[in-house]
């Protein structure tokens, strides 16, 4: 395997490592990560750091190719060797423990880039964690490797290319997951500690004791809050429906997901107002209602800041032609944000 570079470091990877200080990931590490249209990113990547618990804000495939360490989804760790192969939703919050640089797989995309039976059947209450078969790694490594040359396509046939080869790699990954899901190792979050596993060591043991019940509630917050944004809501008001005093969750939630109760909040507002801009016949002022605020003075102040122009030109060059669905509003009970286009 050829020499790669940390994504973080930039150093060169070898076997003599040692692991260094503990530094955390920005929640939005992959946020505009897309270098197209198609919604979809995927890319090979060398890890040197540990990736404490974050989130985000599209939906993730990782397979692990070389390394040693932990990974925790949500209340569970898994240990990490070549072929451990785990998908996070938008709800979901994850770190990576490193023992030894770890090489990996990435992808990440949005829900317009996949079948809505697929999408379906990824974004259930399982937490999607699997160990390939050496066949089965080999497999999706050729096609993690054709999406990374993807780019390459051009541009009228690379949604099609892209998404095509999504599709495939999904349904390979959900037909291993059912054949073998990993449990992994169950986290006490009843606050007794962690389940036992070899190799974590005890400072490491009682961090997660104290800190995961923490994780939890904000992972929470935030599902509720991607449900509910349109309504009104403050951060006074979540803090209550979480039982946590104001200011201590105003801290927890900046230090869990990298932003704040309201940039949060706002962003999301924000953005579904621009997919019913461009996928609707509404007012810009019914848009603003619609999207949570209250002031029109503040939807309009607020739009101009975020995207760097006004909801008339947004609206005038999207043309209201595109076809597409994005990942904007509210679905169900899985907290997917979408919007379907007028006559649809």
């Amino acid at each position: 395997m050829p020499q790669l570079r940390s994504t973080f470091t930039t150093q060169l990877l070898d076997g003599s490592f040692t692991p260094p200080e503990n530094r955390g990931l920005a929640a939005t590490l992959n946020a505009q990560g897309y270098n197209d249209d198609t919604g979809v990113f995927a890319a090979k990547r060398a890890l040197d750091i540990n990736c404490y618990m974050h989130w985000h804000d599209v939906l993730e495939l990782e397979m692990f190719i070389g390394g040693e360490g932990t990974l925790q989804v949500n209340d569970r760790i898994y240990e990490i060797k070549p072929g451990l192969v785990n998908f996070v939703n938008y709800r979901d919050f994850h770190e990576i423990i490193l023992k030894k640089p770890v090489t990996l797989y990435h992808l990440h995309f949005e829900n317009i880039a996949v079948d809505s039976g697929l999408l379906g059947r990824l974004l259930n209450d399982e937490q999607f964690v699997c160990q390939l078969t050496p066949s089965d790694t080999e497999a999706m490594e050729h096609l993690f490797e054709e999406m990374i040359s993807g780019q390459s396509v051009p541009a009228d046939r690379r949604r099609l290319y892209m998404t095509s080869l999504l599709t495939a790699l999904i349904i390979r990954f959900i037909g291993c997951f059912e054949k073998s899901p990993l449990k992994g190792h169950v986290i006490d979050t009843a606050g007794t500690g962690i389940a036992a596993y070899g190799g974590m060591t005890p400072e490491r043991t009682a961090r997660n004791g104290r800190g995961e019940k923490r994780f939890l509630q904000i992972q929470s917050a935030v599902d509720y809050i991607n449900s509910h944004f349109t309504e009104k809501l403050t951060m006074a008001g979540a803090a209550r429906l979480f039982y946590m005093q104001e200011q201590y969750f105003s801290a927890k939630f900046h230090e869990i997901t990298g932003v704040t109760f309201t940039e949060y909040l706002r962003n999301l507002r924000l953005e579904y107002a621009d997919g019913l801009l461009r996928h609707s016949d509404h007012t810009v002022k019914q848009i603003a209602a619609e999207s949570g605020y209250g002031s029109y003075s503040s939807f309009m102040r607020d739009f101009s800041r975020y995207f760097g122009s006004t909801p008339m030109k947004v609206r005038r060059s999207a043309g209201r032609s595109e076809t597409i669905k994005l990942k904007i509003k509210p679905d169900g009970d899985h907290s997917i944000r979408t919007i379907t286009p007028v006559g649809k």
